[in-house]
């Protein structure tokens, strides 16, 4: 059954989730993806922009698609830059109490 470029890129995504395409690696290029999962070189080659807009990957000309080697930032808006009485702002009053010179 024929993939859409986004199908084929979740699933690769999942593979390097799961550990089997690790940093650095390489992964299959668009020849070994058109006869693996059946799709014309257009749709696989979407798979691997895809990928690399994502940031997961990127393109060494001539060579291939390589998984980046990179650890996600994760926010919490919540937790972002939260003075506390016991972790005031280094060097000033914290920003939740008026200063006693007002």
């Amino acid at each position: 059954m024929p993939q859409t470029a986004r199908q084929i890129a979740d699933d690769l995504r999942a593979r390097i989730t799961s550990g089997e395409f690790g940093a650095g690696a390489r992964l299959p290029g668009e020849p070994a993806l058109v006869q693996q999962y059946g799709v014309a070189k257009m749709t696989a080659g979407g798979a691997l922009k895809l990928l690399i807009a994502e940031g997961i990957a990127y393109a060494r000309p001539g060579s291939g698609t390589y998984v980046r080697d990179f650890q996600p930032i994760r926010r919490v808006a919540n937790q972002l830059c939260r003075p506390t009485a016991e972790a005031p702002w280094p060097g000033s009053p914290t920003a939740w109490k008026q200063s006693s010179s007002a």
